[in-house]
């Protein structure tokens, strides 16, 4: 199970050309937390579920699930 910033960059950020620091600017995202999740060192929590279901028009359901399955396997 691939980690939920990874997913993240690889899925929805790359394909999009979209930035880390893009990312940052168009949400109300702290820098530090993107950059984190990005480098696989933190997890999606409801709060930023929230905020990238609005940005990617998802669900924050996928997000937390990307992280319950990835918690799950460690």
């Amino acid at each position: 199970m691939r980690h939920p910033g990874k997913i993240l960059m690889e899925d929805w950020l790359k394909p999009h050309n979209i930035t880390r620091y893009r990312l940052v600017h168009d949400t109300d995202l702290q820098v530090n937390t993107v950059y984190r999740l990005c480098r696989e060192e933190g997890g999606i929590t409801p709060r930023t579920a929230k905020v990238l279901g609005k940005y990617f028009d998802n669900s924050p359901e996928y997000w937390l699930g990307l992280q319950m399955k990835y918690s799950l396997t460690k």
